[in-house]
């Protein structure tokens, strides 16, 4: 995927997105992040988290000098439920 391909993405859609961190010195350097998108702007995204297993969804804003790749995902497994 080319640097701003996720200029292309629609809200609604499953993507991942790996973000540059600031450096605080503990050496971890990315992040990434599964979500749905919210919005898409020149200045970057706007996220609702999505990632399995996580109790609640927080609403998370990339700003495009973050990101480091992009790309859609398959949206969420339907799992049965158990009886």
């Amino acid at each position: 995927m080319s640097d701003a391909a996720w200029r292309g993405f629609a809200p609604g859609q499953r993507v991942v997105v790996r973000r540059r961190l600031v450096d605080d010195g503990a050496g971890k350097l990315f992040s990434d992040v599964l979500a749905l998108v919210i919005s898409v702007d020149d200045d970057g995204l706007r996220l609702l988290t999505d990632a399995p297993r996580q109790v609640a969804a927080t609403e998370v804003y990339v700003p495009a000098s973050q990101i480091e790749t992009a790309k859609p995902i398959p949206p969420r497994p339907v799992r049965p439920r158990r009886p």
